[in-house]
């Protein structure tokens, strides 16, 4: 279960927090920083990016890089997107 938040930062850039945990009791953050591109139409983009995670809890704590891609479409004011961190 986890929570995220996104938030555009300049017309084409963006950051994002994920804050999740599971059944066993780790809790990890990930913070990325995307790159939206436009392609169609203006409410439809392609976006890449990368930044960290840290992971607590567990037999092992640890500390990674990530990177992400997706594409997102916008309707109004109700965003739809998938990616692969």
């Amino acid at each position: 279960m986890g929570i995220t938040v996104n938030q555009r930062i300049l017309r084409t850039w963006s950051v994002e927090g994920i804050l999740q945990s599971n059944p066993n009791d780790v809790v990890s953050t990930t913070w990325l920083v995307k790159k939206h591109v436009g392609i169609f139409s203006r409410g439809f983009n392609v976006y890449f990016g990368g930044g960290a995670h840290n992971t607590w809890g567990g037999e092992t704590p640890n500390r990674g890089i990530d990177g992400v891609f997706g594409m997102e479409m916008s309707i109004s004011r109700v965003n739809v997107s998938l990616d692969y961190k």
